[in-house]
């Protein structure tokens, strides 16, 4: 029964996940808003998802810049912040880490595809 609602925990913390992506969210605000300890939270995401929930929550925020990228012109600082990373270098960071490409270039070879 205990592991059912850790699992059901989890499940809702995944969908909360995906609509609130733009909003700031740490570790520690999914503990408290899913009564769930943060130890929890990563053993169940790592147990079910292969991701700990903060990486998770990263893959998609960089999704949703990859789709912005390829379908607006909007400036990089405006992608991330619409995708709730908290400035222009750290998305860019996590971007190239996760990508391969800077932004800027991953928009270039969007655009000539």
């Amino acid at each position: 029964y205990t592991n059912l609602i850790f699992t059901i925990s989890c499940a809702e913390c995944y969908c909360y996940l995906k609509e609130n992506y733009q909003d700031p969210i740490t570790l520690d605000s999914l503990s408290k808003k899913f009564s769930v300890s943060k130890a929890t939270l990563i053993y169940n995401f790592n147990k079910y998802l292969h991701s700990s929930p903060v990486d998770y929550l990263i893959n998609i925020r960089i999704q949703q810049a990859k789709n912005a990228l390829s379908e607006t012109n909007c400036s990089l600082t405006k992608i991330a912040e619409s995708c709730g990373f908290s400035n222009a270098n750290y998305f860019s960071l996590m971007f190239k880490r996760k990508v391969g490409l800077s932004p800027a270039n991953y928009r270039k070879y969007q655009r000539e595809k």
